[in-house]
Formats: C-alpha cells, sequence, structure tokens
C-alpha cells in the first residue's frame, strides 16, 4: 500500500491522474486565456495516506530560447521519482507542450515513460520501456502539466467553463473541472483564500479536489482523491512564486505579479 500511495502522489502533484478518453473538438467553448507571463514557482508538499509520507519539491522555471521547464522530485523511503516537462508560448500566446519525463527507482526496480511533441511534423512520440506509440496532434492539445498551469490561467481570466483535451500516457483525453466553492484553508503557513475545484469524471468511484489560491496566482495549495474507501491528501507546506515567499493571510499579501 505505502508503494501504491507513492506513485498515486506523485502523479497527483503534476496533476490529477487518470481521465476519461474523448474526442479531440470541443467547439462549444471560448477560446483559452492565452498564456503571457509565465510565473517562476518552487514549492515543497507534503502527501499523506494512513500515516505514510511522502515529500515531493515541484518546481516551474524559465529556461533558454523562451522555454518553460516544470519538475517534480518526490522521495520517500521506498525510492525516487523524477518527472519533467518541457513547453514553450506559442507566436499566438498558446502553451505548446514539448516533452514529458517520468524516471522512477522504486525499491530497486527503475522504470521510465517520455511523451515528445513534434509539431513541425504535428505527431506524438510516446515511449514507455518496450512500448512505442504514434498519435496525431494539433494546436489546443495539451499535456498534464500544461492543462493544469491553463486552469489556472482561464480561472484567472474568469472563464466558468475548464475543458482542456490532452495528451497522457500516449493517449487524447479530456479534462474537465467545475468550481465549486470558495474556502479559507487551513494549512502549515497559515489560512489561505483558495477556490475549490472537484475534476468531473465518467467514473464516479474516483474523485479528485484541488484547492488553488487566487492571492498567489492560484498555486495548489491542497489536493485529496478518493477512490473507494482510499483516501490521498496533499499540502502545500512552503512556496515561493517569481521569488517571493507565499504568506498567509495574516501576513502581508500585496500584489506579487
Amino acid at each position: 500500500m505505502q508503494i501504491r500511495l507513492y506513485i498515486a502522489v506523485s502523479c497527483l502533484l503534476l496533476a490529477t491522474i487518470g481521465g476519461s478518453q474523448s474526442a479531440f473538438s470541443s467547439p462549444s467553448l471560448p477560446l483559452p486565456v492565452v498564456a503571457t507571463n509565465i510565473a517562476e514557482i518552487d514549492a515543497t508538499y507534503a502527501a499523506n495516506y494512513n500515516g505514510m509520507s511522502i515529500t515531493a519539491v515541484k518546481t516551474l522555471t524559465a529556461v533558454a530560447d523562451g522555454e518553460y521547464l516544470d519538475r517534480l522530485d518526490a522521495t520517500s523511503m521506498f525510492g525516487e521519482i523524477s518527472q519533467s516537462a518541457r513547453f514553450k508560448i506559442s507566436a499566438k500566446g498558446q502553451l505548446m507542450p514539448l516533452e514529458y519525463r517520468d524516471q522512477r527507482s522504486i525499491l530497486g526496480i527503475k522504470r521510465s515513460e517520455e511523451q515528445i511533441f513534434d509539431w513541425d511534423l504535428s505527431q506524438l512520440q510516446y515511449r514507455k520501456g518496450k512500448r512505442n506509440a504514434q498519435m496525431a496532434i494539433q494546436p489546443g492539445l495539451l499535456d498534464i502539466p500544461t492543462h493544469h498551469l491553463q486552469l489556472r490561467r482561464d480561472l484567472a481570466g474568469g472563464r466558468s467553463q475548464f475543458e482542456y483535451p490532452v495528451a497522457a500516457r500516449g493517449k487524447r483525453q479530456m479534462y474537465r473541472y467545475i468550481q465549486v466553492t470558495e474556502e479559507l484553508l487551513e494549512t502549515p503557513m497559515g489560512p489561505l483564500d483558495t477556490v475549490v475545484m472537484e475534476r468531473q469524471r465518467d467514473n464516479d468511484s474516483r474523485r479528485t479536489t484541488v484547492w488553488l489560491a487566487p492571492k498567489w496566482d492560484y498555486l495548489l495549495v491542497k489536493l485529496e482523491q478518493i477512490e473507494k474507501k482510499e483516501r490521498y491528501t496533499m499540502m502545500l507546506e512552503s512556496a515561493a512564486i517569481n521569488g517571493r515567499t507565499v504568506t498567509p493571510n495574516s501576513a502581508s499579501t500585496e500584489e506579487i505579479l
């Protein structure tokens, strides 16, 4: 069970796991908010399942040639997982995923997975172990990290519908969310104002909820996933956005972006 928690939480940190396959197009939705300024993030999270814990560090940084790197490093007594995703912003200001890599070593067993976007050829290359797959792609398709970033930017832009075509594990899926409520959430840093978003699924056996902080660029503060009788939780312990430390409501919360 501890190993299952370790793998599940590492995936949840980049965004919610799993998805329902769906058609690519969604003509009824308005265009997403375009990316202009991407805030750099350095955050530490703690995950828990029945008293078992994992520590993870998530960073989002600008790199050369106008690209960004979204990285997660999770460790526990069972091993380590490193996930990285590279993306850029198109001339029209849209997020464009470039590659996603997952490398893990758990109890001495090593596994790797990668997803490469070739926008010149409009093709996705997926590799996991001996499995290789290809898929045609078109502008607007995201991966897990970029769809999570787009969700945050759409919230900041005032959108009320949240639906994203996502390439995950070599397949096209549709991720949908609804805003449930607003909540003053107690965290290890102190109270933070949050909006509560819930993932919409075809399968009711799994429920994923995320808490995002509007005053801090809609940073992920808490995540909870309930599947049957099992509950995974993850909570922000500390973070900095564009070099400024995230502080609770009782401290100074001057505009940072």
